[in-house]
């Protein structure tokens, strides 16, 4: 076994390389020399340091890697986040009623070209949703919520039409030509999480309530999403 001396950590080998922090904009590569450990004095140490211009451009390099990354991602996010979003929301399968949801700054324009009518806030109305070509793909009833009153926080507007897959997919393929954006899983949600409609706990807790198999499961599921469990932690706080 053999000790550095310097902190009494043990390692295996007789000799180590470590790299010192970055000073000044430059780094050193400084070899450590390990003894065994003797009786009298106690562990020696040898340290040497040198400046190691490769190492330096290496590191440099890839700090500049990983700020054009970062830059990259912030970019994206901000696209992603000025984007409206939509998705069919009701579960896969034929069904007597079918939604497209729609939630972004665009989603008012994007359903009111589709219907071909003006909404009003949290009134249901009836309206025809028509194709690129003028030609019917169904009728249905739209619902607009205006930001912040809405389940995202932005502005959200849902078409329920019938339920065929087929209908659907096509309404949703008209809303994506009128400038929307194909939703991942869960992003509605996650909107809804970065507009502070929902706490941590509670974005949780609509997926807990979605795959609820049970009364129970599903009765704790919705006091989660009620807030009754993010209260008592702020309780603590």
């Amino acid at each position: 076994i053999w000790t550095t001396g310097i902190s009494g950590m043990r390692i295996g080998s007789a000799s180590a390389a470590r790299q010192s922090p970055r000073s000044s904009g430059t780094r050193a590569s400084i070899a450590v020399r390990l003894y065994p450990r003797t009786s009298g004095d106690g562990p020696r140490t040898s340290l040497t340091a040198r400046p190691c211009a490769t190492t330096a451009r290496a590191a440099e390099s890839r700090v500049l890697d990983f700020d054009r990354e970062v830059a990259f991602e912030v970019r994206q996010r901000r696209l992603e986040l000025d984007s409206s979003l939509a998705a069919i929301a009701t579960a896969a399968g034929a069904a007597g009623i079918g939604i497209v949801r729609l939630s972004g700054p665009r989603a008012s324009a994007i359903a009111q070209a589709l219907c071909a009518a003006r909404l009003k806030p949290r009134l249901a109305r009836h309206v025809h949703f028509h194709d690129a070509d003028g030609s019917a793909i169904d009728d249905g009833i739209a619902l607009y919520f205006r930001a912040p009153h809405s389940y995202t926080g932005e502005d959200v507007v849902e078409l329920q039409a019938h339920g065929s897959p087929p209908l659907l997919a096509r309404l949703l393929a008209r809303c994506l030509a009128l400038g929307a954006r194909a939703a991942r899983p869960g992003e509605f949600t996650e909107r809804a999480f970065l507009e502070g409609k929902l706490d941590l706990a509670q974005a949780e807790a609509v997926a807990d309530l979605i795959d609820a198999a049970s009364r129970e499961a599903a009765r704790s599921a919705l006091r989660s999403l009620s807030g009754e469990f993010s209260g008592a932690i702020g309780a603590l706080q």
